[in-house]
This record gives C-alpha cells, structure tokens and sequence, in this order.
C-alpha cells in the first residue's frame, strides 16, 4: 500500500503531466518538432508549482479534483467535445464554456446544480461521476468569471442576476 507522501507525489505527477501536454498542444501543436522541448519545459514549470501548493492534509481534496480533470480531459468530456474535425480544442473552448460566453454563468452553476441534484437519486458509481461532472461546470464558471469579472453576473445578454 502506498504512503500518502507517495500518493501525493503521483496525483502531482499526473497533474503535471496533463497540464504540460495542454500548454505544449497549445503553445506549439503536438505534431511540432519542438512539442517535447516545449513538454518538458511546462512539465517542470507545474512540477515545482504543484509541490509547493498541495500541503498536507489537503490530499483528498487534490484527488477529487483530479479526477474532476480527468473526467473532463480522459473521459466523456474528451469524447464528446475535445476534438472538432480533428482538432484539438481545450476546456476552456469547449461548450462547457462556450455556451456560458453567450448566455452567463447561470448555465454553468445551473448545470452543476442539476448534476448534484441528479446525484441523490442515483447508485454511488454513478453519483460520484455526476458530482465529478458538477465540479468541472463549477470550474467552467470559475474560468468565466475570471475572464469577465465585470459580466459574470449576465443572464441573457442583461447585467444583473435577476429576471
């Protein structure tokens, strides 16, 4: 059995590892000549970042996010909404998102409410998957909410959060 010294070493890998494939694919495509320089670089540069931000006692914190992530970007996420046509597109231009830049951060709240909601009626499997679900449309808000800090309130094209 694993310490959990060594179980949070390999959830910072795996974290590392999939946040560095993403800034390489985005950075040079990962067909580029440079993607494993580039790879390496980022793998480093989140390696060193994710050590020093996963203190202990927040471990199983850090493993239900990360299987967040890897819901998102290994699992049903990926095959219903990565690829367009062949081509890569990241969370971040994803529906998930997408459609919260045209109509608000409702649909994301709302969306990770219904999953939660969801979840109570539903045998444990599947309920943890719905919650993992509900995470990724709460990060979904959150990335909004960052890139638009003055018009995460709006609901159909309005300011305000009201009717």
């Amino acid at each position: 059995m694993k310490t959990d010294e060594e179980l949070r070493r390999g959830i910072i890998e795996d974290e590392a590892c999939e946040e560095a494939y993403i800034a390489a694919c985005e950075e040079v495509g990962p067909n580029s000549p440079e993607f494993d320089r580039v790879y390496d670089d980022h793998y480093e540069k989140e390696m060193e970042r994710m050590s020093d931000s996963k203190s202990d006692g927040y471990e199983k914190l850090w493993e239900v996010l990360k299987r967040a992530g890897e819901q998102a970007s290994l699992g049903k996420g990926k095959e219903r909404h990565s690829e367009t046509q062949g081509v890569f597109r990241p969370f971040h231009e994803q529906p998930i998102c997408s459609i919260g830049r045209m109509v608000g951060t409702g649909y994301n709240i709302g969306q990770g409410m219904k999953k939660g909601h969801e979840a109570r009626e539903l045998p444990q499997e599947r309920a943890v998957d719905e919650l993992l679900g509900a995470i990724n449309y709460f990060a979904s808000a959150v990335i909004l909410m960052e890139e638009q800090p003055s018009d995460f309130r709006r609901v159909r094209g309005k300011s305000g959060g009201g009717p």
